[in-house]
C-alpha cells in the first residue's frame, strides 16, 4: 500500500473517531459553544457587595401597624412533590428542604393550587398578573434563535420528549419583542402604588424592551440574572455573600 492511500486512511479514520467523539459528546459541546456565545455577548464582572435597605419603615411604625413584608420565591421547575413537608422529597426524601418547609411551617400551605401553565414564562406571567396568558397573547415560553434545536438535541435516547408542532404559517417575532405586554397590570404595580418598595432579583424572563422589564413593571429596583444561569465555575459564594 502506497504512504499516500495510509495517509488517507489515517485521515478519515481520525475523522471518523473525532466524529464518534462529538456525537457521543455533543450535548456537552452544545452547552459549552452556548456558554461561551453568552460569555461574548453579556460579560460577567466581577462580584461585588451590595448595600441592602436596612428594611427600617420610613413612617417609624411599630411592626404591627404597618403592612406585612411579602416575599414571592418562584421556582423553575418545582413540583410540590420536590419539598419534604408535605412527606415526599426529591429522591424518597433524601434531599430535604428545611428552609422552604419553614416557611410553610410558619405560615399557610395552600393544597389545592394549580399553574397557569406548562411552561416557566406564561406560568411566571400568570402569576405576575393574575390572568391567564392566553387572554393577553403570551402562550409560549420566549426562546433566542437555536434555542428549541438544541433543546431537541438534549432530547436524543430512551424517554425523549415528542417532537415540536410547528406552525409555518406563524408571524415571526424578534427574541427582543417578545414578552408580557406591558399594558397588563402586574403584583409588583399594586404594591408599589401601596407604597411597597418593590425588588426584582433573579430570573424575569417577560421581556425587556417595549415597557416589559421589570423595572417599567413595577419594580423599583432590578437585579437580573441576565439569562446566565450559572456563576463562573469555582467562584468562592464568600465573595458574594452579600447578595
Amino acid at each position: 500500500m502506497s504512504s499516500g492511500k495510509q495517509w488517507s486512511i489515517g485521515i478519515l479514520a481520525a475523522v471518523l473517531v473525532i466524529g464518534v467523539l462529538a456525537y457521543v459528546n455533543r450535548v456537552d459541546i452544545a452547552l459549552r459553544l452556548v456558554s461561551f456565545a453568552m460569555e461574548q455577548r453579556i460579560p460577567v464582572g466581577p462580584g461585588r457587595n451590595i448595600a441592602w435597605q436596612t428594611g427600617t419603615d420610613p413612617q417609624g411604625r411599630a411592626p404591627g401597624e404597618r403592612p406585612p413584608n411579602i416575599v414571592l420565591i418562584l421556582a423553575d421547575d418545582l413540583g410540590w412533590n420536590d419539598l419534604t413537608f408535605n412527606g415526599g422529597g426529591v429522591s424518597g426524601g433524601t434531599v430535604p428542604t428545611p428552609h422552604i418547609d419553614s416557611i410553610a411551617q410558619q405560615g399557610v400551605n395552600f393544597t389545592n393550587g394549580y399553574a397557569a401553565n406548562g411552561t416557566c414564562a406564561p406560568s411566571r406571567a400568570a402569576l405576575m398578573s393574575g390572568r391567564y396568558g392566553t387572554r393577553f397573547g403570551f402562550e409560549f415560553t420566549p426562546t433566542p434563535p437555536g434555542m428549541v434545536e438544541l433543546g431537541s438535541l438534549m432530547q436524543g435516547g430512551e424517554g425523549r420528549l415528542r417532537d415540536s408542532i410547528r406552525n409555518p404559517d406563524a408571524e415571526s417575532i424578534p427574541y427582543q419583542e417578545m414578552g408580557m405586554p406591558a399594558s397588563e397590570i402586574t403584583i409588583a404595580e399594586l404594591l408599589r402604588d401601596e407604597g411597597y418598595h418593590t425588588v426584582h432579583i433573579g430570573k424575569w424572563h417577560l421581556g425587556l424592551a417595549d415597557g416589559m422589564a421589570a423595572q417599567h413593571q413595577g419594580f423599583k429596583e432590578s437585579l437580573l440574572m441576565s439569562s446566565g444561569l450559572y456563576l463562573p465555575e469555582d467562584l468562592s459564594l464568600l465573595n458574594i455573600q452579600s447578595c
